[in-house]
Order: structure tokens, then C-alpha cells, then sequence
């Protein structure tokens, strides 16, 4: 009793002390409550996650019991680093995987386009130029540089530019494609054209893709076949009928002349019997035509040299020449190689050419005739070039056809008696013109065999 007493009187002596006491055994409980509330529950409750997690990257195993908890957590958040890594490695890998396999697909792509055997052009739903292949740079002059453009500008300048652009309409507004539509370009060179229309996997309109190739050489080909065609119809025909027209024309031919004689010279029905004659000779001549156009011959193939057969027909238009006042500029190579031929054919190629391009150049101009030896070594190349009116575009396929002219007194059959010769010597004849600024005829023809030595 007598100790308590000295405690009461010592606290009662020492009040602060006292107070001071009190607080920290409070701060005590204090930090006890925070210790277990703000870090043992979330340790616990750590523990417990790092358990699942633990289950999850260790299937199987017991369940582990909470002895020492921040060794089994730190051992946990280990392994799901180590997890973590592993997995990060392996999508690295898939990154590499699919880097690779997009750049694999874009270099396809890319060859795809550069190999494509025609031209691609691909706008998008703004009409706006976004893809082009080389070859469309190649036929249809549509630069890399013109992408980002609207196709109403790439077009403007462009002779067949609304067809194209309607096409496009066609698609984009009307979701109406084409397919292996045919269209002409300036230059004389046809394109098979078709469209299809590109969407999103939702749908939406992405634009529209042009493919196009370039099928001139083709359809010069059907052209020919179905001109051989043609000529062997009416070569039968035109034969039976120039017989039937040949045998009266004599007779009239031979009463013109009786009649010519017999009239005296001052009297004005002689005129009138000369121009009987005239007209008959006329007449005569285009029967002759048919019947050379009709009756293709047998050409009996001898060595001759075509810078003699040139220079032969040049003196032959040299008068119509100089009456239209058309000059004469010669590139003739000298000594070229002898060639397997008819020569009256071939001069009558030449002919018929010269005195077209003249024909072509009433008001004077230049007529430029070329010759020498064909790139590849194994035949002629003549260019008989004038500087006339023109073709235009849509006329040269026809200009070999028979009985097609665009001379107001023309027959139609000087071309075709001309291609007729040069496809028959194994040779090729084709035709370059712009409206307005001339035409160029272009041949080639086979050297001799074994003849490729220099006369």
C-alpha cells in the first residue's frame, strides 16, 4: 500500500511525465493500427494475389501457405517477371515474324505492279490519282509525279480524256464498271480498258482501279487476217466484173478512135470524140487496177537492189513533183544489200507511195524519202515522209482496207495493192500521221537469203 501510494504521489509530482506517457503509449496503438491496416491487410492481400498468380504460373502445384510472406511474394513477382520477359521475347519474334512477312507482301506488291503486263491506274473515291504502275507511265504518259492529282486534271489535255473520265463516273457515282472496253489514243495506239471498284471490309467505297493493255499489234493482226479475207472475196468478185467491163470498153475505146480520125480537125465534135478517149483511157486504167488488186501474182523473186528501184520511181513522179512544187531531201544510204523481189512490185510500191505523199502536198512542202539497213541487220528500211494534211487517228487501221479512200477521185486500192506487194515479199508496212502535220510511211523488207553482202 505504501509503494502505490509513492507511485500516485510521484505521478501527482510529475504531471508531465505523466502526459507524456499517455501520448506515447497512444502514438503506439496508432502506429500498431496503421501498421496493420495500411500495410499488413495489403500485404495479406498482396500474398493472396501473388498466390493466384503463382497458380496460374505454376498449374497444379499446392497451394502455398502463408509462412513467409514477403519471401513466397518476392519469389512471385520472380517469376512473373521472368514470364513477362519470356513473353516479351516471343512477341518481339512475332513482331519480326509479321515486319518480315509485310515487307515480303509489299516487295510482292511492288513486283506485282512493275511486272503487271499492262498499265494500272488507281483513284480513290475523290477521283484523286493514288497508284501507278510503270507501264501505265509507258502508254499512257501518267507520271509518278501526277499522283495526288484529280483525274480531271491528269485527263484535261487528253484527246480521249472524256472517255476516261466518264468511265470513272461510271464507277464511283454508279458502282457501274467496264469490262475490256476498247478506246484510241493520239498516237494511233489502242487500248483494252477495264475498271473495278475497290471497298473497305465494311463496304465503304475506296475508289476505282484502271487496267489497261496495249492491243494495237493485235488488232492489226485481226485487221490483216480479216483483210486477206475480204481481198480473196472480192478479189473474185472484182475480176469477174473488171472481164465484163474490159470487153465493152474496148469496143467503145476503138469506136472513140474511128470517130476521132474521121472527124475533121475544125469541127467541135472532135473534141468531144478526144474526150471519149480521155475518159475510156480513164476508165481502162481503173479496170487494170482491179484486175491487179484481183489477181495476185506469182512473184518471181529475183535479186535487186531497192536504191536503183527508189531512184527509178523518183524520176517517175518527178514531174508530178515539180508542178506541186514539192522538193525532193534524199537519205539514201550508198551500196545498200540486195533484197529477193519482183522489181515491177516493188517500184510499184514505190511509185504509188511517192505520188500519194505529193498528192498529199498541193500547196508544196517537203517530201523526204529514206533508206538503209534495218536495225536488226536482216532487211531494208524505207520511210517515204511528207508534210500534207494529215490522217486522222481513226482513219489509219482503214487505209489498207480495199476500195477505202479519202481522195475525192480515189480508187482505194493504191494502199492496198501496196501492202498486198510487201506482205507477199515477206515484208511489213505500217503508217504514222498526226492530223495537220504530215503522214510516214514505213517499210520493211527482207534481205535476200544469203544475200547480205553489199552489191
Amino acid at each position: 500500500m505504501g509503494n502505490f501510494k509513492a507511485l500516485v504521489e510521484l505521478f501527482t509530482e510529475n504531471q508531465s511525465f505523466l502526459l507524456i506517457f499517455l501520448l506515447a503509449l497512444l502514438l503506439l496503438f496508432a502506429t500498431a493500427f496503421i501498421l496493420v491496416f495500411f500495410v499488413i491487410r495489403p500485404l495479406r492481400r498482396l500474398f493472396e494475389r501473388a498466390r493466384d498468380v503463382s497458380m496460374v504460373l505454376k498449374p497444379g502445384q499446392a497451394r502455398p501457405e502463408p509462412r513467409d510472406e514477403i519471401k513466397f511474394i518476392t519469389e512471385t513477382f520472380q517469376m512473373l517477371e521472368a514470364d513477362l520477359k519470356q513473353k516479351d521475347r516471343m512477341l518481339e519474334e512475332l513482331y519480326e515474324q509479321e515486319r518480315s512477312r509485310a515487307e515480303s507482301l509489299e516487295r510482292y506488291t511492288r513486283h506485282l505492279l512493275e511486272h503487271l503486263p499492262g498499265g494500272l491506274l488507281f483513284f480513290d473515291a475523290e477521283t484523286v490519282l493514288k497508284l501507278l504502275n510503270p507501264q501505265a507511265t509507258a502508254l499512257l504518259g501518267v507520271t509518278p509525279e501526277q499522283a495526288g492529282r484529280k483525274a480531271a486534271a491528269i485527263f484535261a489535255d487528253r484527246t480521249e480524256g472524256p472517255r476516261w473520265l466518264e468511265w470513272l463516273g461510271q464507277a464511283l457515282d454508279e458502282k457501274k464498271t467496264v469490262h475490256e472496253e476498247e478506246i484510241l489514243l493520239e498516237g494511233g495506239q489502242w487500248l483494252r480498258v477495264s475498271t473495278s471498284l475497290t471497298s473497305d471490309p465494311q463496304g465503304a467505297l475506296l475508289g476505282c482501279t484502271f487496267l489497261f493493255n496495249d492491243v494495237t499489234s493485235f488488232k492489226a493482226m485481226a485487221e490483216q487476217v480479216n483483210r486477206q479475207k475480204n481481198l480473196a472475196a472480192m478479189g473474185e468478185m472484182v475480176a469477174g466484173l473488171a472481164h465484163e467491163i474490159r470487153n465493152p470498153l474496148g469496143a467503145l475505146k476503138g469506136f472513140a478512135g474511128l470517130l476521132e480520125k474521121k472527124i475533121p480537125a475544125h469541127d467541135a465534135k472532135k473534141r468531144l470524140a478526144k474526150d471519149i478517149l480521155k475518159e475510156t483511157d480513164l476508165l481502162s486504167h481503173l479496170v487494170t487496177e482491179f484486175l491487179d488488186f484481183a489477181r495476185p501474182e506469182a512473184r518471181q523473186g529475183t535479186a535487186v537492189q531497192p536504191s536503183a528501184l527508189l531512184e527509178e520511181a523518183l524520176q517517175a513522179v518527178q514531174e508530178s513533183r515539180k508542178r506541186s512544187k514539192v522538193r525532193l531531201e534524199k537519205l539514201i544510204e550508198k551500196d545498200l544489200p540486195v533484197i529477193q523481189g519482183d522489181p515491177t512490185g516493188l517500184r510499184q510500191v514505190f511509185y504509188n507511195l511517192l505520188i500519194n505523199a505529193v498528192e498529199a502536198m498541193p500547196g508544196g512542202g517537203c517530201l523526204t524519202v529514206r533508206a538503209g539497213l534495218a536495225p536488226g541487220g536482216d532487211g531494208i528500211r524505207v520511210d517515204i515522209e511528207d508534210e500534207g494534211r494529215g490522217i486522222p487517228p481513226g482513219d489509219i487501221p482503214k487505209i489498207f482496207i480495199p476500195f477505202y479512200s479519202t481522195k475525192a477521185q480515189g480508187t482505194g486500192l493504191g494502199l492496198s495493192i501496196v501492202h498486198r506487194i510487201v506482205t507477199e515479199h515477206g515484208g511489213k508496212i505500217e503508217a504514222a500521221s498526226q492530223k495537220g502535220q504530215g503522214s510516214v510511211f514505213k517499210l520493211f523488207l527482207p534481205l535476200a537469203p544469203g544475200k547480205g553482202d553489199h552489191e
